[in-house]
């Protein structure tokens, strides 16, 4: 195996010719937003995305991850796997701990019918966070003896004990070591010798990802948490977002979660003035603003429902 410690960003002093890495966190259904914010960079950051010389997640961070270092061109259809998977447990009587429903089993879809047979260029490109569950150490995997073993590592990335195969499943065994979801040991991966570029659907220390504000911001109550390597910010939208996370709200509030990536992953090639393919800077800015309007009322959508099952959380 191949595996890299998580360690604080290294700056990049070349903007123009420095490689860049992608890291997307641990999120659940919220995964959604890590596909906005990565089709975002498709249509509008293409330059950025020639830089990008590695992929790395964690649990449905992996899995976007993963399309993107091997087949980009699916994350469409990925998308449309997680959005038929959110239908299909909210239908059940239970969501997604339904007696019965081994959501892991489910969840690997999202990429398994769109992974070429040939991964071999997954390894440096592709890192993948999982916990060691003997001594709750994470690893960063990178090294994959084929297809399957990539499969594997991704279920594992994902596997929440009782919560993905149910109260009788084991986690996945892989060359002799049993790995759990990467988000009990590094939730947001970073890289020490590049530049790594974080998305997260949770407010916080992510480069991409929501900007709450309050009464609150700025102020001695402004409170932040640290969950396994990543900071977030302690508020009621973030409780609500990890409760979406494990049980999903309707579709058309996912939907709105990857217009959020979306309009956050441009926010930040504006402020970091690169490229957008075929955008000029002023129509990207006014792109923007549009989308801005048209999302103004976003919070009403995505809040407004209870999550499901959260009597659960």
């Amino acid at each position: 195996m191949m595996s890299t410690p998580a360690s604080p960003v290294t700056p990049d002093t070349d903007r123009s010719t420095q490689p860049l890495a992608i890291s997307m966190s641990g999120c659940g259904f919220l995964g959604a937003y890590h596909f906005g914010a990565m089709s975002c960079f498709i249509r509008h950051g293409t330059k950025m995305l020639q830089r990008v010389v590695r992929y790395s997640g964690c649990s449905a961070g992996s899995l976007v991850a993963a399309l993107c270092a091997l087949c980009p061109d699916k994350l469409p259809d990925g998308l449309n796997v997680l959005y038929r998977l959110a239908d299909e447990v909210n239908a059940m009587p239970f969501g997604a701990l339904t007696p019965g429903f081994a959501i892991s089993e489910h969840l690997q879809a999202v990429v398994a019918d769109f992974l070429p047979e040939d991964i071999s260029s997954a390894k440096g490109r592709l890192y993948v966070s999982v916990t060691r569950q003997r001594d709750k150490t994470n690893i960063l995997v990178s090294d994959f003896t084929g297809r399957d073993h990539l499969l594997l590592h991704l279920i594992a990335s994902c596997y929440i004990p009782m919560y993905s195969v149910g109260a009788g499943g084991s986690p996945p065994l892989i060359d002799g070591e049993v790995y759990v979801d990467g988000a009990f040991s590094s939730n947001l991966p970073k890289f020490a010798d590049i530049r790594t570029i974080t998305i997260s659907p949770f407010s916080g220390e992510a480069e991409i990802s929501p900007r709450d504000t309050s009464f609150f911001t700025g102020t001695a109550f402004d409170w932040n948490m640290r969950f396994a390597n990543q900071e977030m910010k302690v508020n009621m939208k973030n409780i609500w977002r990890g409760a979406h996370a494990l049980f999903p709200p309707k579709r058309t509030a996912l939907q709105t979660y990857y217009e959020m990536g979306f309009r956050d992953a441009m926010q930040f090639l504006i402020n970091e003035g690169w490229s957008f393919g075929a955008l000029s800077r002023r129509d990207a800015l006014l792109s923007f603003s549009c989308s801005a309007l048209a999302l103004a009322s976003i919070d009403a959508v995505v809040y407004a429902e209870s999550p499901r099952s959260a009597v659960f959380l």
